[in-house]
């Protein structure tokens, strides 16, 4: 008996495809489709050596409330597409940020800074040298506290 297109056994494949997917092939997804919503200031930042939790982040912000839902649909579709679901979605378009978790892959979106009322910010020195100004940082994170490094993004 043949599988019927949208029936299980095209669901059993698309789950087999996002298991084989590497931690990196998933984050590099989630970057591509930040970028066709639109999403600025894409970060990419490996943190496998930092923390057991994840070994990405990617790091964006949007323009408005309403891009910040967008770019966060944006990622979960195009990953629902690959086999890939989120674990859980936390924040929201009203709270200026929304966090996707995939797992070994965590997204941040964040109102971009002059969408907010925000105005402290701090730069953040990673191991390379490069440095980003973060809104509302911590000052303690400037204090030489151990930093992820960027990824390059293809």
């Amino acid at each position: 008996m043949r599988a019927r297109p949208g029936g299980a056994g095209d669901r059993e494949s698309l789950r087999a495809r996002g298991l084989r997917l590497s931690s990196l092939e998933i984050a590099r997804k989630i970057v591509d489709a930040a970028e066709d919503k639109k999403a600025a200031d894409i970060v990419l930042l490996d943190v496998s050596e930092l923390t057991s939790m994840a070994d990405y982040f990617v790091i964006c912000s949007g323009g408005s409330e309403r891009q910040l839902g967008a770019i966060g649909d944006g990622i979960a579709e195009r990953l629902r597409d690959e086999g890939v679901r989120p674990i859980g979605r936390e924040g929201g378009s009203n709270a200026h940020w929304t966090l996707l978790d995939f797992g070994a892959v965590i997204v941040h979106i964040f109102a971009h800074p002059s969408a907010t009322t925000t105005s402290s910010s701090a730069t953040v020195q990673g191991q390379d040298g490069v440095a980003s100004s973060v809104a509302g940082a911590h000052p303690a994170s400037r204090a030489g506290r151990a930093s992820a490094s960027p990824c390059p993004i293809p």
